[in-house]
């Protein structure tokens, strides 16, 4: 829980396990939310308690951050405590490392592409227009605004050689 200045007012048991300075509640209490969550001197740009208390609504975010030298993803909910007059004085915070959820989106984002891919290369009138549409569909999938194709020599040497096809954004 969080008061109106970011600072860590109360933690659960699980709370220091997921981020950073101890091993118990009472070694994040006081400390500045960005501090403790993102490593940060400064409020992160992509707060959801900054959210919840400019708009008094509940704002959820999925932020990356590094713990322990590794990077995780991190779904975080801020849910605002409104005083009797309309004032938020406090906001929940819930934080769930997703990092796994990550890990399975990629995959099946990657899954996802090999059937698009065999279904293009079955489906093109010709090898070089699969090459093409498969070439276009890496390309997108990674990200990557310039790709082109190789293929196996044909005497045998197992060396690649350019096709002349090329992926330009």
């Amino acid at each position: 829980m969080l008061d109106s200045s970011f600072h860590v007012v109360w933690a659960n048991q699980q709370a220091p396990g997921l981020l950073r300075p101890g091993p118990h509640p009472g070694a994040i209490l006081g400390e500045v939310c960005n501090r403790v969550v993102c490593g940060r001197d400064s409020l992160c740009e992509v707060c959801p308690a900054s959210q919840a208390f400019l708009t008094g609504q509940v704002a959820h975010r999925e932020i990356r951050v590094e713990i322990d030298g590794l990077p995780h993803e991190i779904y975080a909910t801020s849910m605002p405590i409104k005083e009797p007059d309309g004032r938020i004085e406090q906001t929940i915070i819930m934080l769930q490392d997703v990092s796994g959820l990550q890990v399975l989106r990629e995959e099946k984002a990657g899954v996802q592409l090999l059937q698009e891919v065999a279904v293009a290369a079955n489906e093109a009138p010709g090898i070089e227009q699969a090459m093409r549409i498969c070439l276009d569909l890496i390309c997108a999938h990674t990200g990557w605004p310039v790709g082109d194709v190789f293929r196996l020599a044909d005497d045998g040497s197992g060396d690649l050689v350019p096709t002349g096809l090329w992926h330009l954004d």
